[in-house]
């Protein structure tokens, strides 16, 4: 993405169940005021035995922030101090050149120094790991990352099966909606385990933040999915743009694309003018959103056009512990239900067929809203058939 494109146009790792705390870390921010809560964070370095039932909604909302600059955190249960820093360096002048209809557009900056420290309990350095901007040319766009403002990578936790801390690396350009995130897995040897693209801001980037799966066997960093001594599957498709990529449980994820490409609209100089993403005719009835296993092959697929794209994909839903399921709005249509306990069986439930609420609420019924566009929508669900739904559309607040 270069800085033009995204102009034109214009992430937390929570319950994770991996112990850090921090001396200036803050709590995500929560889903909605419906939401279950998220479970608190623990000082515990290996992942916690999940419940007997996992009624963790593991379909959140992506948050993005700096990085603490002083963690605590047990690895193998022993206690670390995590130290880290992002400093401009503008002894290193830095340039980008790329090719647009008219000529040449630069973007220029300065360097900067990412050192990222980890110390035991007697104050030992165990690692010392210092990176430039050039390291994440692979990863992300040169411009963005030239012109990037620097910040503190984001701990997203300790990961056991590659032996690894993983961080999120933001890179935004000042005073914009503008910018693209990296998924750093750094050994504690010193060695990059993984360096790739994660997500990108400013229009066209996915509803979804670097995750851990439930028991912590695989990572997905939103593009990707990780798994130990395998190589990595990508999620990413030739014309379409990465809705959504989220995991359901421990051995499933859900994947959303919006099918076709970009078109742009040039003034008189050949200056982008207007953007528009659109898609060919032929795709418009084609599944788009897929239900996977962890070696990625696809166990359920549907259709889903409930998604909207306001600096970044959105896809409006909501998660009944009760009821364990994942609730997907499509304000044209009606709801999406995606069962944890059994993800491949997805259903539909139209509008119409859906009772209008009148009340009183019944006794197995569990109140839940979500925020649409147009309205804010209020569904009744019963707790023993979460298809059999009543609605009603409710005041914003």
């Amino acid at each position: 993405m270069n800085i033009l494109k995204a102009c034109a146009s214009a992430i937390l790792l929570s319950g994770l169940g991996w112990g850090l705390f921090s001396c200036n870390q803050t709590p995500p921010a929560a889903e909605t005021a419906t939401a279950p809560p998220v479970p608190p964070d623990t000082t515990a370095a290996a992942p916690i035995p999940a419940p007997t039932v996992d009624t963790t909604n593991w379909m959140g909302y992506r948050t993005i922030k700096e990085g603490a600059s002083d963690t605590t955190l047990l690895i193998n249960d022993q206690r670390y101090r995590l130290l880290l820093t992002a400093e401009p360096d503008s002894s290193r002048p830095l340039l980008a050149t790329w090719k647009q209809a008219g000529g040449v557009d630069t973007m220029r900056g300065v360097d900067a120094r990412y050192r990222i420290v980890l110390r035991d309990a007697t104050g030992k350095t165990v690692l010392d790991k210092q990176l430039r901007k050039p390291a994440f040319y692979s990863a992300a766009s040169k411009d963005v990352v030239i012109g990037g403002v620097p910040r503190r990578p984001q701990l997203l936790a300790y990961a056991p099966p590659w032996q690894a801390l993983v961080f999120a690396f933001d890179f935004w350009l000042d005073g914009s909606d503008v910018g693209e995130q990296c998924v750093l897995m750094l050994g504690l040897d010193g060695q990059v385990r993984e360096l790739s693209n994660s997500n990108t801001f400013g229009g066209g980037g996915s509803d979804c933040m670097p995750r851990f799966s439930p028991k912590g066997q695989a990572m997905l960093t939103c593009n990707k999915l990780l798994l130990p001594g395998r190589k990595p599957i990508v999620l990413l498709k030739s014309k379409a743009d990465l809705v959504m990529a989220s995991f359901l449980s421990d051995t499933t994820l859900v994947t959303i694309y919006a099918y076709g490409e970009n078109h742009y609209g040039y003034d008189a100089d050949s200056s982008i003018q207007s953007m528009h993403f659109e898609e060919p005719p032929q795709m418009r009835n084609v599944p788009n959103a897929f239900v996977l296993n962890l070696r990625g092959q696809q166990l359920a697929r549907f259709r889903y056009n409930g998604y909207t794209d306001e600096l970044g994909y959105y896809v409006r839903r909501h998660y009944l512990p009760q009821t364990n399921t994942y609730y997907l709005l499509d304000e044209e249509r009606g709801l999406r239900l995606i069962d944890k306990r059994s993800p491949t069986a997805t259903r539909e439930v139209r509008f119409r067929q859906m009772t209008r609420f009148k009340p009183p609420q019944k006794p197995r019924e569990v109140r839940f809203q979500i925020q649409g566009i147009a309205d804010n929508l209020e569904f009744y669900a019963d707790q023993d058939h979460p298809e059999r739904l009543r609605y009603r559309k409710v005041a914003v607040q």
